[in-house]
């Protein structure tokens, strides 16, 4: 059953807006999840395990309205591409919408943080981050991958991105003014002036499809020597700046070849580990580093050029950040 309904979704939608094979990818997940909840350790052989929605609900137990939310999704979505169309499939989505309307509710009371989450907030404070990112880079050059997590861990702290840095290569201006920018889907960190001035050019990100490309100067003088150094330094990468372009940003340390971001993701989980007893991601680090709106009924202009600037560099909207990521 679980084929055919993963073949259903491949079928799903109109031919302008297929769903992304990450979104299948989650309802496919969520959906065996479920049944197997519901049902135990038996076939996956229809979806008769929906028609009890009470009984559904109730196996849930006491698991967050998100994660109930999205199991939830995920049987709307697979009676959907199975031509499903009753009251059962109303009941669910009538379901759906309370649990949405629970889930923002948990988000406004908690700012935005999971359960898991709050818990990092009361034992990590952004000022124990800070003290270990305002440690001298230059201090940890004889460590590659510690050096490497120290520089990504500080842009992030500027730069609200998620894992898209691991697609970056490293390119001269020079070059790639050069280059052609029709469909372009490559990543960039843009080396100017000799290595005085950079920037990070980001073409697939999260939302790229319907924000576009990114370009965001590095104005923190800090990340740029820190960039520097890592590219330059005899005992980091090593590299002259007429070698770099084309280059991967960032690398398995012992190979200089390049990571995925799912490497970057584990990296990152296991340096803040080691460091903080908890595991911090880049969505953390943008709920840490979000600006803050001291009043919300009459915000500054200071306030919103950067909230603006954030969600910019994030890829979302302010309304999006106020939910899941200010800390005001």
């Amino acid at each position: 059953m679980d084929k055919i309904i993963e073949s259903n979704f491949n079928q799903f939608g109109s031919s302008k807006k297929k769903l992304k094979p990450s979104t299948i990818k989650g309802y496919m997940t969520n959906i065996r999840n479920l049944q197997s909840i519901v049902e135990g350790n038996v076939p996956f052989i229809s979806l008769d395990f929906l028609n009890d929605k009470d009984n559904v609900l109730k196996l849930l137990g006491d698991k967050s309205a998100s994660t109930k939310r999205n199991y939830v999704n995920s049987a709307i979505a697979s009676l959907h591409t199975m031509g499903v169309q009753n009251d059962l499939l109303k009941e669910y989505e009538n379901l759906r919408d309370v649990l949405q309307s629970q889930y923002i509710d948990e988000k406004i009371t908690n700012k935005g943080k999971t359960t898991q989450q709050k818990d990092i907030f009361k034992d990590v404070s952004k000022e124990d981050i800070d003290k270990v990112l305002d440690v001298d880079h230059m201090s940890l050059v004889k460590n590659k991958i510690e050096y490497q997590n120290h520089m990504i861990m500080n842009i992030y702290r500027k730069h609200p991105f998620r894992n898209e840095l691991a697609d970056a290569i490293l390119i001269k201006s020079q070059e790639y003014n050069r280059i052609d920018k029709v469909d372009d889907k490559r990543n960039y960190v843009v080396i100017k002036d000799s290595g005085k001035n950079m920037s990070f050019i980001l073409n697939t990100y999260k939302t790229s499809d319907r924000l576009g490309k990114k370009e965001i100067d590095i104005a923190d003088p800090k990340i740029i020597l820190m960039i520097r150094t890592w590219l330059s330094n005899p005992q980091l990468r090593n590299l002259k700046l007429s070698e770099i372009n084309y280059k991967p940003f960032l690398c398995f340390t012992k190979t200089n070849t390049k990571i995925s971001r799912n490497d970057l993701s584990a990296f990152l989980r296991k340096y803040t580990k080691q460091k903080f007893g908890h595991s911090i991601s880049s969505t953390l680090m943008c709920k840490y580093y979000s600006p803050i709106i001291k009043d919300k009924q009459n915000p500054t202009k200071d306030e919103m050029e950067l909230l603006i600037k954030s969600c910019k560099e994030r890829g979302h909207s302010i309304g999006m950040n106020l939910l899941h990521y200010n800390q005001s």
